[in-house]
């Protein structure tokens, strides 16, 4: 595909429920400020299939709710993208940023501020502009000692026929502030 020359394709077997991930260690990140993550990819499933795909920090990986995360959740059915944050099974969303189209390439990120106090979730088309509105979280961010999340991005399928779920052309962590060890 041009300007994207190393995909990942993610995908769901014949098995309820199945999908593929691709996630650090589920307790390497203990989400304290500055975490960045970001995302290059293609949503292949049309509208209404049962399908789920979670984008950013989070603590499993499987097709159930994380205990702990802050990510971008695409709903089952539905293109429709929200930003959620998880602490400890309570949970905060944001309106719908934007509902996306299949085979289109989207930038997402996840952006903590430096002091773990907001998550800002925005969506980028592939020229670079901002697509919907931007939505920020100050609930739920999951800071204490415990709530550790790894960082990637998971598709599942709640059908039992095997599927394309979603192409993948970059993936990308970092602190967004200076880490004294």
């Amino acid at each position: 595909t041009a300007n994207h020359s190393g995909i990942l394709g993610l995908s769901s077997s014949v098995t309820t429920n199945s999908g593929s991930y691709v996630r650090s260690d589920a307790s390497s990140i203990l989400v304290s400020g500055g975490e960045v993550f970001e995302c290059i990819f293609q949503h292949k499933v049309a509208s209404g299939t049962a399908t789920t795909i979670r984008v950013g920090f989070f603590d499993n990986s499987t097709i159930t709710n994380p205990t702990d995360g802050c990510f971008f959740d695409i709903a089952a059915g539905s293109l429709a993208v929200v930003g959620k944050n998880y602490n400890n099974n309570a949970n905060s969303a944001t309106v719908t940023i934007a509902t996306i189209a299949t085979d289109t390439w989207y930038r997402l990120k996840v952006e903590v501020n430096s002091g773990a106090t907001s998550v800002t979730y925005t969506i980028y088309d592939e020229t670079g502009a901002i697509v919907g509105t931007p939505q920020s979280l100050t609930t739920n961010i999951p800071t204490g000692a415990g709530r550790n999340c790894g960082a990637g991005f998971i598709a599942t399928n709640s059908g039992t026929v095997a599927t394309s779920l979603a192409w993948i052309d970059m993936l990308s962590f970092y602190y967004n502030k200076i880490i004294t060890r």
